[in-house]
């Protein structure tokens, strides 16, 4: 679910996208905090890292709508 509606939402508006929790197979990337960590001003430094390439998107943060993570978690 999480790689269809991040695909869906990349292909007609281009933004990043990081998935996270159980959506991202790079386990040293699912926590939330882990991402955040340099807040948004390092964000912008982090995603043109190789490591840090977005699941999805443009390795750019759009000023005007920032990024969306979106994940999933098995209950």
């Amino acid at each position: 679910m999480p790689f269809n509606l991040q695909k869906g939402l990349e292909r007609n508006l281009r933004y990043l996208f990081i998935l996270y929790e159980d959506a991202q197979p790079n386990k040293e990337r699912s926590n939330l905090s882990v991402i955040r960590t340099g807040e948004y001003e390092g964000f912008v430094k982090k995603i043109k890292l190789p490591e840090w390439k977005p699941d999805f998107g443009p390795a750019e943060l759009s000023l005007k709508h920032g990024a969306t993570v979106i994940g999933a978690r098995d209950f």
